[in-house]
């Protein structure tokens, strides 16, 4: 359990409020988490493992527009999130031998789902429901790997993913390959693609748009579906010393099927993260791309003599497209990073 209030001391005033200058804010949120796992050997080339857990999340948020002379607190935003997730996972391992390893396994995933918020609209006269639901969806996946050795060089993997959400009744299904040479003890090389799907966050399906005419509530995302991606990636490992390898890597990525809205050429859900709160936009449509690329250089030194190190760099790109057919940064666009 957390929480923080900010803004409802006497010393908070519109001219040093630490939120929002003339905003006091109370926000609390919650998480449990129970879960159990069980592992059975079959044989000794077969394992099966299975995990059931159960997951509570839950947030409140109170918003009061601070007026006068910091005593007179007027509603301005009011909401409440719950989340109830029970999840169930299973997964065969079979090894054929050596060269030969095989798993199967599915993930399902049931929510129950409680949001509600309004806020003031002056505009409107009145306080506006951004969503008000409560409900249940789901979200099934299953996927297959297959790793072949093909030699004592190298090793190829092959998989398959499937995801599908009752919610808009969407199916999507992911291939992947991947493989990699070792040229010698020391040195290994390796490439692969896989194509990558994602759900918008869940608040996103339920948000409402509002007709002040008939003062009517239209959700207008239930169709949105799956973000998309291609990934691609090469990489070459070298180990230096005894405990010291350095390893080089360059990604690209295509992002299609982002959720953009028309009238709000700027916007696309790729952005989402950059702020503390998630983008409550309508008539959202799964018609924006994106693309990421770039080096990414590490430098590790494995525990040894009581010290280790592990330096990392990344130079890349990150752009964004919408209906407009204009490429423009991301918010998350900053060109490099070093740790």
């Amino acid at each position: 359990n957390s929480h923080i209030m900010l803004g409802y001391d006497e010393g908070d005033t519109i001219e040093n409020s630490y939120t929002s200058r003339g905003v006091a804010t109370d926000y609390s949120s919650h998480l449990q988490v129970y879960g159990v796992s069980h592992t059975k050997f079959l044989s000794e080339k077969t394992r099966l493992k299975s995990t059931v857990s159960w997951q509570r999340t839950g947030s409140k948020a109170i918003l009061d527009s601070i007026k006068g002379s910091g005593t007179i607190y007027q509603p301005y935003v009011r909401s409440t999130e719950g989340e109830d997730k029970l999840s169930l996972s299973s997964q065969l391992r079979y090894k054929l031998h050596s060269r030969h390893q095989f798993s199967i396994g599915f993930i399902a995933d049931w929510y129950t789902i409680t949001y509600i918020d309004s806020i003031d609209r002056p505009d409107y006269d009145r306080f506006i429901k951004g969503t008000d639901v409560n409900g249940n969806m789901s979200l099934l996946k299953a996927y297959s790997q297959y790793q072949f050795k093909l030699n004592d060089r190298l090793t190829t993997y092959t998989g398959l993913h499937l995801q599908y959400s009752d919610f808009n009744s969407q199916m999507v299904v992911e291939p992947r390959v991947s493989l990699k040479y070792q040229l010698n003890s020391k040195q290994s090389f390796n490439l692969g693609y896989g194509l990558h799907s994602q759900l918008q966050p869940k608040v996103i399906y339920f948000n409402q748009s509002y007709n002040n005419t008939d003062h009517s509530y239209t959700r207008t995302n239930e169709q949105v579906g799956f973000s998309r991606s291609n990934h691609f990636v090469a990489g070459y490992d070298v180990k230096i010393l005894s405990n010291m390898r350095i390893k080089l890597e360059t990604y690209y990525q295509y992002l299609f099927d982002i959720p953009v809205k028309s009238s709000f050429p700027e916007f696309s859900m790729i952005n989402a993260g950059d702020q503390f709160g998630i983008p409550r936009e309508d008539n959202l449509v799964n018609e924006g791309n994106g693309k990421n690329y770039g080096l990414e250089l590490t430098v590790e030194k494995f525990l040894s003599k009581g010290s280790y190190f592990l330096f990392t760099t990344s130079l890349f790109d990150s752009k964004y497209k919408t209906l407009d057919d204009k490429w423009r940064n991301t918010a998350f666009n900053g060109n490099y990073v070093f740790n």
